[in-house]
């Protein structure tokens, strides 16, 4: 398994135009900036637990002109 960082800038690398990219299905929470610019987000699960994480949601707020501002929030 990749660490975290090295995940984030495959996605990155997948869809190079993006600015913020969101993913699922691994259920490992995950929030980076890649390359200063680019939010990567894995909100995690909030189910039951799988490979003894703590459930987890993502928060992210967008509005025009600003950054994004981007949270994981354990349940």
């Amino acid at each position: 398994m990749l660490p975290s960082s090295a995940r984030a800038c495959l996605r990155h690398e997948a869809f190079p135009r993006a600015e913020i990219i969101v993913y699922g299905h691994t259920h490992k929470p995950l929030l980076e900036l890649v390359d200063k610019t680019v939010t990567v987000m894995n909100p995690g699960g909030a189910g039951r637990p799988r490979f003894d994480l703590k459930p987890s949601v993502g928060i992210m707020e967008l509005e025009p002109g600003i950054p994004p501002r981007a949270r994981l929030v354990p349940l």
